[in-house]
């Protein structure tokens, strides 16, 4: 029994070694992409300053036009905790609009890129006339491109540097969004960036009045392959047809983004049942 004992002690400790030491290797083996593409990705954290709150991972930029206001927080809807935005519209004569964002750069960007990466959204219903501007940005200080929930069909705009996706996205329901992020840059002809810029921009032109209200519910991302969307097969940058199909909006990025919500108000189609506004 000694002698049985006294060789199966260290028989048990470098069988440990093993374990311990090859385990990780399989691990990063199985999961190459450590890091999380997005910190923060349910708007967790905030902090209080001089009686309101803000985020503390997201940068918060908000611009109103006078009489306007517009607000951002966390709350819980139709059983999701989510980001709210909350935009009250009466100034005829500018845009009003808040833009939420975070830096990615290193192994975050790789799994940016890697990852399959959706996001939840959901968009109240309004009785006021015209269309507010809701999507996700990334911008790596060359190209733009930008994700719009929406009610008009997938379909992929291009011009110049910049590239908008519309998204279709029903009212007064969550809906699960998949940014296909690499597929995009792809399709663009663009090189893969060492950083971007990730937002979310809530906001309205000009020519909306009332209020609007939207949702944005947990960046997710997963190992799994995920098939080519409808809208990320198009044309490389250039080779886009026209004729039928409207005319884009898109400004160059020396143009406020004030000049953006102006543009995409008018560019995406009013949500009442009225006839589209894209092609003014």
């Amino acid at each position: 029994m000694s002698f049985t004992r006294r060789f199966t002690a260290p028989i048990s400790i470098v069988l440990l070694i093993i374990v311990v030491v090859v385990a990780p290797f399989t691990i990063l083996k199985s999961n190459p992409v450590i890091s999380p593409p997005v910190l923060d990705p349910n708007f967790e954290l905030w902090m209080g300053d001089s009686g309101r709150t803000h985020l503390v991972v997201w940068r918060s930029e908000y611009v109103t036009a006078r009489g306007d206001s517009i607000s951002l927080n966390r709350t819980a809807f139709d059983h999701m905790t989510a980001l709210k935005f909350d935009l009250m519209k009466q100034n005829k004569s500018g845009s009003t609009y808040a833009f939420v964002t975070q830096i990615i750069d290193g192994p975050r960007l790789a799994a940016l890129f890697t990852l399959s990466i959706s996001v939840w959204v959901l968009r109240e219903s309004s009785s006021s006339a015209g269309s507010e501007v809701f999507g996700i940005e990334l911008n790596d200080g060359t190209h733009v491109l930008t994700y719009f929930f929406s009610t008009p069909p997938m379909e992929t705009l291009v011009r110049w540097d910049e590239r908008g996706v519309l998204i279709q996205t029903p009212r007064d329901q969550w809906v699960k969004v998949p940014l296909d992020i690499a597929n995009q840059f792809y399709n663009a002809q663009w090189k893969r960036p060492e950083r971007v810029t990730l937002g979310i921009i809530f906001g309205a032109g000009s020519d909306l009045t009332g209020s609007r209200r939207a949702y944005l519910h947990n960046f997710t991302w997963s190992e799994q392959p995920r098939a080519h969307d409808d809208y990320s097969t198009v044309p490389p940058l250039g080779q886009l047809k026209h004729g039928n199909e409207p005319q884009l909006s898109f400004v160059t990025q020396q143009t406020s983004r004030s000049s953006v919500i102006e543009n995409w108000s008018k560019d995406l189609t009013i949500d009442r049942g009225d006839k589209a506004a894209r092609c003014r």
